[in-house]
C-alpha cells in the first residue's frame, strides 16, 4: 500500500446492493472535513455558479449551525452519511480470514460465505473527489464543528461509499441516487417527536402538561395520532398532536422564535419555564374566557363521561382543533402586535360567539348537511374573529371573501359581518 501524508487507511466493510457497490466505513470528523464537498458538484460546468450559490446558502443555514451546536454536547451521534467518490487510485484491502492464523479460521467458521470477503481496509490516497449525497447539512455541522473546537477532530464518523463515474451518464446515475435518497427518506411522524424529542421544545412541554397537568391528562388529551379528533372520542377537549401545534404557534407568532430554535435547540430549564408560563397563560386564559372550557379543564377524570361540547350540530368553537387553532392565532396577535395583557384579552374573548351551529361559523367553518368541518375557509374565519377582536380590516374585502367563502349556502350574499367584541374599559 502507497505511503504518503494524503493517504488514509479506513476500517471498512464492502457490500453489494442491486448494481451498487458500497464501502461501509469510519473517518475521522477532521478528514471528512477536509476530503468531502458537496454534492452540487454534481451540476454541469455552466451551472457552477448556481452551485456556488446553493453551498454558500447551505453552509450559513441555521439548521447548520445547530448541528455544529449539538455536536458540542455529550450525546453527540449521527447516522452514516452517503458518499459518492471518484478519482484518485481508492484501493481495498480484504482479510481473508481463511489464509490467517488458527484464529482467524475458527472465525470464518461463523463468517460464512459473503461475509468472509466483506471485511477490510479502504485505502484512500487523497486524490479522489468526494461529495456528500445524504448528509449535507450534517457535513457543513460537521465542518463549522471541527474548524470551532479541535478536540472533535478525532472522532469518529459512520460513512458509505459509493462509486461515481464522471460522465454525463454517471452523474445522471448519481443524480438520481441523490433525489431518491432524499425524496423517499420517511419523516419522523410528529407524535414519535412528541414522545421522543429532547430538542424540541414543544415536544418537551407537550408531554410534562399531558403527565403533570390536571387539565391535559389522559383522557382529556387524546393520543391520536392526527390533529382530527377521532370521531369516536367524544371525551377528549383535543389531541396531543393538535396540542403541540398550539404551543408550536404561540412559541413561534407569539414569543418570535423561529422554527429552527424551537425544534433543534433544547433550552435551559429556566427558559422552559418561560415558554410553559407564556403558554400556560393562554390556556388560563381559555379557561377564564369560556365558562364551558374552565368547567371541563377543571372537571376530574371520572366525571367526563362524554362530551356534549363536540355533537352532530357542531359544539363548541374550542372544542375542535381547527377552533383552538384560529383562537391561539388571534391570542398571539392580541399579546404581541396589539399589547393587550391576559385581563383585557380575557374580556374580549367572553364576548366572542362560540357555536358552530350559529354565526358567523355555520357554513364557514361548519358544514350542517354533511355535519363535517370546513378547513378550506380556515383563513377567512381568523380574520373575521380578528375583525370581532377589534382589528382594524378593510371590511369590503373582508364582507366580500366572507360571502365566498359562504358558496352554496342559503342567503350567502346577504350576510353580513358579525358584530365586534366591545373592549371594556381599562382597569
Amino acid at each position: 500500500m502507497a505511503k504518503d501524508e494524503d493517504t488514509m487507511v479506513l476500517p471498512a466493510l464492502r457490500g453489494r446492493m442491486g448494481d451498487w457497490v458500497y464501502y461501509s466505513a469510519l473517518i475521522p470528523m477532521a478528514e471528512l472535513s477536509k476530503r468531502v464537498k458537496y454534492a452540487h458538484e454534481l451540476r454541469p460546468p455552466d451551472e457552477r455558479a448556481m452551485s456556488d450559490f446553493i453551498q454558500r446558502a447551505l453552509e450559513t443555514t441555521i439548521r447548520v449551525r445547530q448541528i455544529a451546536k449539538y455536536l458540542e454536547t455529550e450525546e453527540r451521534f449521527f447516522n452514516s452519511l452517503v458518499l459518492a467518490m471518484y478519482g484518485g487510485h481508492p484501493s481495498w484491502l480484504d482479510i481473508s480470514l481463511k489464509e490467517k492464523s488458527e484464529e482467524a479460521r475458527a472465525v470464518s467458521e461463523y463468517v460464512r460465505g459473503w461475509g468472509v470477503d466483506s471485511m477490510g481496509f479502504l485505502e484512500l490516497t487523497g486524490k479522489e473527489k468526494i461529495f456528500a449525497l445524504d448528509g449535507q447539512h450534517r457535513l457543513a455541522g460537521i465542518k463549522e464543528a471541527v474548524r470551532k473546537n479541535e478536540e472533535l477532530a478525532s472522532e469518529l464518523v459512520s460513512i458509505i461509499f459509493v462509486g461515481h463515474e464522471n460522465t454525463k451518464a454517471g452523474n445522471i446515475r448519481t443524480r438520481r441516487l441523490f433525489t431518491t435518497l432524499n425524496k423517499t427518506a420517511v419523516k419522523v411522524r410528529k407524535k414519535d417527536i412528541i414522545a421522543l424529542d429532547e430538542d424540541d421544545v414543544m415536544a418537551i412541554l407537550t408531554r410534562k402538561l399531558v403527565e403533570g397537568h390536571g387539565w391535559f391528562r389522559v383522557p382529556k388529551i387524546s393520543l391520536a395520532s392526527s390533529t382530527n379528533i377521532p370521531k369516536a372520542d367524544s371525551t377528549a377537549f383535543t389531541t396531543i398532536v393538535s396540542l403541540y401545534d398550539t404551543l408550536k404557534l404561540l412559541f413561534s407568532r407569539g414569543m418570535g422564535y423561529r422554527n429552527e430554535i424551537l425544534r433543534f435547540n433544547r433550552p435551559s430549564d429556566k427558559q422552559l419555564e418561560a415558554y410553559e408560563d407564556y403558554a400556560m397563560g393562554f390556556f388560563q386564559c381559555l379557561h377564564d374566557s369560556f365558562p364551558e372550557v374552565g368547567d371541563y379543564f377543571d372537571a376530574e377524570i371520572q366525571e367526563i363521561k362524554g362530551n356534549a361540547l363536540r355533537d352532530p350540530q357542531g359544539g363548541h368553537l374550542l372544542f375542535r382543533p381547527i377552533g383552538l387553532e384560529i383562537i391561539a392565532d388571534n391570542y398571539c396577535t392580541l399579546r404581541r402586535s396589539k399589547g393587550l395583557n391576559n385581563r383585557e384579552i380575557c374580556r374580549l374573548f367572553a364576548e366572542l360567539p362560540v357555536s358552530l351551529s350559529e354565526e358567523p361559523y355555520c357554513g364557514l367553518l361548519w358544514n350542517p348537511r354533511k355535519q363535517a368541518i370546513i378547513s378550506k375557509s380556515k383563513t377567512v374565519a381568523k380574520r373575521i374573529v380578528s375583525y370581532m377582536l377589534g382589528s382594524e380590516v378593510n371590511e369590503s374585502s373582508l364582507i366580500s371573501d366572507y360571502r365566498r367563502a359562504l358558496e352554496g349556502i342559503e342567503g350567502a350574499d346577504r350576510r353580513n359581518l358579525p358584530a365586534r367584541a366591545t373592549q371594556k374599559q381599562r382597569n
